[in-house]
């Protein structure tokens, strides 16, 4: 059995540098991040995790941006894939071990790219 690894798009492998502009996928791939992919994928069950890919048309959208940029085939899907040890590799989460950040803590965060 393969562990499960969920990748979030934007921000992460999308470069999202402009942050949410609407439907389009407007910017080029994270650096490192192809060669990234090609190495989890032979070790991890990948899977893309995406509030884009709600709707088929989203889905879409990022399986053509993929292959535009020559990234292995993965599933899409708006969910956290079910699996044996997921992790999730995000842009805007807050890792979670054992103790509560505070409200000010939550309120400074920032993804990366801002």
């Amino acid at each position: 059995m393969r562990y499960v690894l969920g990748v979030d798009f934007d921000g992460v492998i999308h470069r999202y540098g402009l942050g949410d502009q609407g439907p389009v996928i407007y910017d080029v791939p994270t650096p490192g991040a192809q060669e990234a992919l090609r190495h989890y994928v032979e070790a991890f069950d990948v899977h893309i995790v995406s509030a884009r890919a709600a709707s088929s048309d989203g889905q879409e959208c990022i399986k053509q941006w993929l292959a535009r940029y020559d990234f292995p085939c993965m599933p899409i899907s708006d969910r956290k894939p079910p699996g044996e040890l997921l992790v999730v590799l995000d842009d805007r989460a807050w890792p979670f071990r054992g103790i509560f950040p505070s409200v000010a803590e939550l309120e400074a965060f920032r993804p990366w790219w801002a």
